[in-house]
Parts: structure tokens; sequence; C-alpha cells
């Protein structure tokens, strides 16, 4: 009797312990790279200064990394413009409320100058680009930024986020 309790006590550690992904705050890591995502895109619709000759940008085209093995598909994504490269749903319902707006990456293209345009209006569009988070601790997390204007002005940024009571936050972005 005593062997079969000590059987199921450890077969029921083995299975709490196989969880293949970690939590914070209740909610699943990837639910947790969505909402640091998310709050670097808010940062940058806040604060993003455009190039004088291009003007003001109408939305942001944004495609998010994804963690592949080791790599993020992020570069990939913003050269081929495919629909299957468009962030999740969650995280586009999370920004609707974000002015430039947010528009999936395959909503964009390029313009007559190489610009980033809307497909459908032709107004003029941003492609930012957001890696998935690199976890430092569960309330601190750092992310690659990529902003494209158009074929020749690329910036790359890379952020830290710390989440507070309100929920993430970036902390520096250079």
């Amino acid at each position: 009797m005593n062997r079969l309790i000590l059987l199921l006590s450890g077969g029921l550690i083995l299975a709490a312990c196989a969880s293949n992904e970690p939590v914070w705050g209740g909610r699943t890591g990837a639910r947790e790279a969505q909402a640091v995502q998310a709050a670097t895109v808010r940062w940058f619709a806040a604060n993003y200064q455009p190039s004088p000759f291009l003007g003001e940008a109408q939305a942001l085209c944004l495609v998010v990394g994804e963690r592949v093995g080791r790599r993020d598909i992020l570069a990939t994504a913003q050269a081929a413009r495919s629909e299957n490269m468009d962030p999740p749903a969650v995280i586009l319902a999370r920004l609707r409320d974000v002015r430039p707006k947010v528009l999936p990456i395959s909503e964009c293209v390029h313009g007559k100058d190489l610009t980033e345009v809307l497909e459908d209006t032709g107004e003029r569009a941003v492609v930012l680009g957001v890696s998935y988070p690199e976890w430092v601790t569960p309330n601190l997390a750092r992310i690659s930024a990529t902003l494209r204007e158009n074929s020749r002005n690329w910036f790359r940024y890379r952020c830290s986020l710390v989440r507070g009571a309100e929920g993430w936050q970036i902390r520096r972005c250079t």
C-alpha cells in the first residue's frame, strides 16, 4: 500500500513538472509575450517621429516575432508580407484604440517610391516589427524592434520593459 501511494505521488509530481509553459500571474508565457509586444507597439505609436521628408504615417503595419527554436521569424516577415505572418488577433484587438491605427503586415505594400503604403487606400504607413521577448525575470523583459519607413530608412531598437501594477511599460528604448 505504501508503495502504491509513493508511486502515485511520484507520478503527480512528474505531471506537475511536465508543464511546457511558465506561468506569470496566472497567465501563460504566450499571453505574457503578447502583452509585452502590445506594450511595445503602444510606446512606438506614441513616440515615433517620422522622417520629415516622408510625412505622417496613417498606420503601423505590424509583424511580431514568434519563438521558433532559438530564432525569431521577424526579419522574414517584414520582407515576405504573407498573410500567415500577420500578428495574432489577440494583439490586434488589444491595439484597436491606438493611433495611428495598427494593421497586420499583409495590408502594407511598397509604394511607387518604395515607401510603405496601405494596399487598399495608398495612404502612407510604417512597418513595425517586434521580436519575441527575452525574459530576464518574470517582471523584466527585453525586446527588439525594427521600424521601417521605406526601403532605405530602417531603425533598430533594443527595449526593456517592466511589469508594474498597470501592466507592462517601456523602461528604456534605445
